[in-house]
């Protein structure tokens, strides 16, 4: 994402014959040198601008939530047009979104996702429950049951379950046996890490596969056999953490939704955040905060100072003044003015008596003259106004003469999250209808 190469870059001859007067090039700036390069760094970079900028997170936050409304379920129309859904099934929907996945908070989770990454990886992942089976008398026992009662001996070894058979006394690797769970607040919607994930892509078709890259921390524990981990990792994990390698997922295990960039751009099947096409605008209201900041620790609190005052001096010096350095012990002038420090802050209202005329001076504490604040506001208004937020939405402020129009304009403007949103719902909505067989809706 770094800006192109132009012909007007200042060089070391640009000084010299016809070119000498020519300027460098404005779109070579200083935020276009911490542009990241590569998908990997661009997520890097944009995960950390949502974190410290909470203006744009915020932002994006409302933007999610004003479009998050009511769920509606339908029945899928058969070839005569007519609907078979009864309202018992359609409760049935509605009651295991609402109250089992907490479908507000997940849209609005992905929702962020999508518009900070650019990219947002999803899988509805069927529950499941362990069992193990001694391959001599088949006796089955759930695999929490064997390791954690002791009379089975278990142990996980070489990615295998031993345990000794009470039944058959057989004592050696038994077979694992994964069985669908039946309740339905066991279903998880995962949402990958886009650091974890690899697309292979496609550029004539545009299709698209998906790897998992499993962190080095979780191969770690399933190696170990941590119960915790065994008894949720489907085997298709456990087999890829012993070979060594990246998960492949079928196809229709992930839904990807991303941030579509220009044809032009090699994007390798990956989104490109919207972050990023407003990097200079963030990296210069970062730069301001970062000096707002450097004022507020250095230039709100005055330094206070307490000197000996000059004084007239008299006979032949009559009329001058003289250096109060030459005229006292200015070891024991500082331990008076401690001294009077200390006790004001035991009993502020106390007199004080000091033998020395004093001087008191306040430097500093100019920070309201200095502070960037109109240029903090304006690079803030222009960063929403960038991202597609309007300033009086933001802060509350939408005057009802031109809130119609504008609320209009801007529902336009987000039409592609609203449709991603519902694609995002069906998706889900599919799955779990496959997992459980219930009616498509």
């Amino acid at each position: 994402m770094a800006a192109p190469q132009s012909t007007g870059m200042m060089s070391q001859s640009a000084w010299t014959g016809k070119d000498q007067h020519q300027f460098a090039d404005p779109f070579m700036s200083f935020s276009s040198m911490a542009m990241p390069s590569n998908i990997d760094d661009a997520n890097r970079w944009v995960e950390f601008i949502a974190g410290a900028s909470g203006v744009y997170r915020s932002a994006i936050a409302r933007v999610i939530a004003y479009f998050i409304t009511d769920i509606e379920v339908q029945a899928k129309s058969d070839g005569d047009g007519k609907s078979r859904l009864g309202r018992e099934e359609k409760q049935q929907y509605i009651d295991f979104l609402e109250n089992k996945l907490n479908i507000r908070t997940l849209l609005q989770t992905v929702a962020m996702d999508f518009l900070i990454y650019g990219n947002s990886f999803t899988s509805v992942l069927m529950p499941f429950r362990r069992y193990l089976a001694c391959p001599k008398c088949g006796f089955e026992a759930p695999l929490g049951k064997v390791a954690n009662s002791g009379q089975y001996g278990y142990s996980f070894s070489n990615f295998e379950f031993i345990a000794t058979c009470q039944q058959c006394k057989f004592h050696g690797p038994w077979k694992h046996i994964d069985r669908r769970a039946g309740a339905s607040g066991d279903v998880v919607v995962k949402r990958w890490s886009p650091h974890e994930m690899a697309i292979c892509y496609d550029q004539f078709t545009g299709s698209r596969d998906y790897i998992w890259k499993i962190p080095e921390d979780y191969r770690q524990q399933i190696r170990k056999g941590e119960l915790y981990q065994l008894e949720r990792a489907n085997w298709e994990v456990v087999e890829t953490v012993k070979n060594n390698q990246h998960l492949w997922f079928d196809k229709g295990i992930v839904y990807h939704m991303r941030e579509e960039p220009l044809a032009g751009i090699k994007d390798q099947g990956w989104g490109i955040s919207r972050v990023l096409a407003n990097f200079r605008q963030a990296w210069y209201v970062q730069l301001l905060h970062a000096y707002n900041e450097a004022l507020a620790l250095d230039y709100i609190i005055p330094f206070r100072v307490i000197t000996p005052a000059q004084r007239s001096g008299s006979g032949a010096q009559s009329g001058t003044l003289n250096d109060p350095v030459l005229n006292m012990n200015m070891g024991d002038f500082r331990t008076t003015i401690m001294r009077m420090i200390a006790a004001r802050r035991k009993d502020p209202a106390q007199w004080n008596v000091s033998p020395y005329p004093l001087e008191y001076q306040a430097l500093g504490g100019d920070a309201t003259q200095l502070a960037p604040k109109d240029l903090l506001e304006s690079g803030i208004d222009t960063l929403l106004t960038a991202i597609g937020v309007p300033v009086e939405m933001y802060k509350g402020s939408l005057s009802v003469q031109a809130a119609p129009a504008a609320l209009r304009l801007f529902e336009a403007y987000w039409s592609n999250l609203v449709y991603a949103m519902n694609q995002q719902l069906a998706h889900i909505v599919e799955r779990v209808g496959e997992i459980f067989n219930w009616e498509p809706v």
